[in-house]
């Protein structure tokens, strides 16, 4: 069974991924349609994650890891891929 501190950790991760997946979803068909690539919605999710995890530094009682930035970016990258997919099955 899982203790409330490992289960607020889950949730926190979770809710990194979900959002950044959220972001990179928005983000990708919006630059998609002033006819910019993907490669850009990469890198706003990149700079998000940096910028998020940078401000937490700051923040009494947060940390700042790199692991969350990649898992931000891991959650923009998911994103990205679900809104392709919207596209294909769109068009």
């Amino acid at each position: 069974t899982l203790t409330m501190t490992e289960l607020d950790h889950i949730i926190r991760k979770l809710a990194h991924l979900s959002e950044f997946a959220a972001q990179g979803f928005f983000v990708y068909l919006g630059l998609v349609r002033n006819n910019l690539n993907w490669k850009w919605a990469t890198l706003v999710g990149l700079v998000t994650g940096m910028i998020d995890e940078t401000i937490q530094i700051i923040v009494p009682g947060r940390g700042s890891q790199v692991a969350d930035v990649v898992l931000d970016w891991c959650g923009c990258w998911g994103g990205i891929v679900a809104a392709t997919i919207v596209r294909f099955i769109v068009k």
